[in-house]
């Protein structure tokens, strides 16, 4: 069992006591804070706050990602999983237009699996 200690402090975390940093990203997610304010306070990049946001959608968590959707392209990018598949993002990318984002293909991609998965 791994520990880490603050010196000075009786504040001990445990491994198993650890919060999910997904979790953490999810929860100020739901609090209204943007993909941009979480990169920011956490010190991560925006990708890997929507990648996390993505697992958490993906894992099944309430989460409205659409405000950061392009939505229009919905069909376009089905088009592209139908004809290429869904293992590899950038041939999915190089198949759309210039404006759709890894956010867009990821969501869309987790949307695709679900529909036909159901």
């Amino acid at each position: 069992e791994i520990s880490a200690c603050l010196v000075g402090s009786e504040m001990c975390i445990r491994d198993r006591d650890k919060i999910d940093t997904k979790i953490i990203t999810y929860n100020m997610y739901k609090e209204g804070k943007s993909i941009e304010e979480i990169a920011k306070e956490r010190g991560f990049t925006k990708q890997t706050i929507e990648h996390h946001l993505l697992a958490n959608f993906e894992n099944g968590l309430d989460i409205d990602l659409e405000k950061n959707i392009n939505m229009k392209y919905k069909s376009q990018v089905f088009k592209a999983i139908d004809e290429i598949g869904y293992d590899k993002l950038r041939p999915i990318k190089d198949m759309v237009p210039a404006d759709v984002t890894y956010l867009d293909i990821g969501y869309f991609v987790i949307l695709y699996k679900k529909e036909k998965n159901s």
